[in-house]
């Protein structure tokens, strides 16, 4: 044994939210990849992006999460980059 501790999978650590906080993490996840996405479609979004920058996701059919969303960002303290996810993403 070389006792190193190794992550718990994915998996286990959704016994550590409930059901509401596990929907907000995926489509959170879902709206960076929809970023992501973007950026691979158009690379210039990237230089739009300033250095260190807290990225905020916005919803058009979720106001609540985006308001979770601006509130985390905006305590972060850093440069941030609104980035607006369209209804179904």
């Amino acid at each position: 044994m070389t006792g190193i501790e190794f992550p718990r999978s994915t998996n286990e650590y959704k016994d550590d939210f409930d059901d509401a906080t596990v929907a907000r993490i995926e489509r959170n996840i879902d709206g960076a990849f929809d970023l992501l996405a973007k950026v691979i479609d158009d690379p210039s979004i990237a230089d739009r992006i300033p250095d260190g920058a807290q990225i905020i996701l916005e919803y058009e059919d979720d106001p609540d999460l985006s308001a979770a969303n601006r509130r985390a960002g905006w305590v972060a303290r850093r440069p941030v980059y609104v980035h607006r996810v369209a209804n179904g993403a």
